[in-house]
């Protein structure tokens, strides 16, 4: 494989274990479920139109909410896999030459760069990791106010007359199934990043790569 002079041989398959390891989890079950989001808010709407305002104000949120969280990731875990790549190359380089490494003295010099990199590798996990946790506890957060909001609103309608009890119970149940993809998808969020990274990282590789190396054709002996 072309990986350049200071590529990590095991950088494609890293690269394409997240891939496998995204679509096995749940996160492709949330992006089937997304288109779902706008049928069960037109029948919250059909329940009655302030339900229907407050559901999609909710939606609109946590959509954002949800975008927010894709672009404050994408960053940090561009680096995080540089970094892991710097990482994996500096210990394969040293269990490779240790004898020169020892013999020459600059066994402590590699192990100083190696301990660099590792502070930068866990400096771009934990930036990645704090995104994900606070934006997953907001969504989570949010989508319980809108969903006691929900009930709120059904009961005041209830009271005013303008709606039935069912429909409080009703348009809960639906607010819930709706805006549960969009809380599975910012759960899932630093997995899309890392596999659309490296899909696009496959395919730089797949692209300077011909599929059939030219045979060499030689005479009769």
């Amino acid at each position: 494989l072309f990986l350049g002079p200071k590529g990590d041989s095991q950088s494609p398959i890293k690269d394409l274990d997240s891939i496998r390891s995204m679509l096995a989890g749940n996160g492709p079950g949330a992006l089937f479920d997304l288109p779902w989001i706008p049928f069960y808010l037109i029948i919250i709407y059909a329940f009655h139109p302030i339900l229907g305002l407050v559901a999609l104000c909710g939606a609109i949120v946590l959509v954002l909410l949800t975008l927010a969280t894709e672009v404050m990731t994408r960053g940090p875990a561009a680096r995080l896999n540089e970094s892991a790549q710097r990482r994996s190359a500096l210990v394969e380089a040293g269990r490779r030459n240790a004898e020169v490494l020892v013999a020459m003295g600059m066994s402590s010099r590699v192990a100083a760069k190696w301990h660099s990199a590792n502070r930068d590798y866990l400096g771009f996990t934990r930036r990645v990791s704090n995104v994900s946790a606070t934006t997953g506890v907001l969504s989570r957060t949010i989508r319980q106010m809108l969903q006691s909001g929900i009930l709120g609103v059904g009961a005041w309608l209830v009271i005013n007359g303008e709606a039935t009890a069912g429909i409080i119970i009703a348009g809960s149940i639906l607010f819930t199934r709706a805006l549960a993809p969009v809380d599975a998808a910012i759960a899932n969020a630093k997995g899309f990043v890392t596999a659309r990274q490296g899909w696009k990282r496959l395919n730089a590789l797949l692209a300077v790569m011909p599929e059939h190396d030219d045979v060499l054709r030689l005479p009769d002996p």
